[in-house]
């Protein structure tokens, strides 16, 4: 069987540390919340021209969005999850 090489295996040691901590999930929700409403703010402001010169620019440009609003909403769920566990073996 193959080793994974040096860049996947650190990149499997940050994702679990990234998401067995609850206060290091925290900040990186937070980071990609934020991020979500920087993107939105952009679409409707700053790069509105840009955007409506090309029908598929301005598609890609919210279908990249919403992209990462759905993993936004998918890492807030597992967050959620996560705390409930977490409390649920607190309480036993």
């Amino acid at each position: 069987m193959k080793r994974p090489s040096s860049a996947n295996a650190s990149s499997i040691l940050l994702a679990k540390s990234i998401l067995s901590d609850r206060s290091v999930r925290r900040k990186w929700l937070g980071s990609f919340a934020l991020i979500l409403v920087l993107g939105f703010a952009a679409g409707t402001s700053v790069l509105s021209a840009w955007l409506s010169h090309s029908i598929w620019r301005f598609f890609l440009y919210w279908m990249a969005l919403l992209g990462w609003a759905l993993l936004v909403i998918v890492f807030a769920l597992y967050d959620a999850l996560c705390a409930v566990r977490e409390e649920r073996e607190r309480m036993k």
